[in-house]
């Protein structure tokens, strides 16, 4: 038999009003602290699902990004050194022309 009509049963038994109330008040109260009980189990576990999406999207994230900064190193490696090769490059072309500029000064003045 259902919880929900075993007070007013035992109540009816009891005769009186007042002993119906107490035993309503205390069935009552058991399925409200069952009720509560259920609803906190429930908020805990959709907080368990929804930190669990959030954490697999912030992995998620976190993972691209570490793919990001890692492309972005190799691309300022090869930077450095295509930059370090032009350094070199622009030196010899400089001293060249310092040659070249030099020989046209010798041949004017001769």
């Amino acid at each position: 038999m259902p919880t929900d009509y075993v007070a007013p049963i035992i109540g009816a038994l009891a005769g009186g009003g007042l002993g119906a109330a107490i035993i309503n008040a205390v069935a009552s109260r058991k399925k409200i602290n069952a009720e509560a009980g259920r609803i906190e189990v429930d908020g805990e576990v959709r907080l368990v699902e929804v930190s669990t999406a959030l954490v697999q999207q912030l992995t998620s994230r976190v993972e691209s990004l570490e793919t990001h900064v890692a492309n972005l190193q190799t691309q300022v490696m090869e930077l450095s050194r295509e930059n370090g090769e032009l350094r070199t490059e622009n030196r010899l072309l400089t001293k060249h022309i310092d040659e070249i500029e030099k020989k046209q000064k010798d041949n004017r003045d001769d």
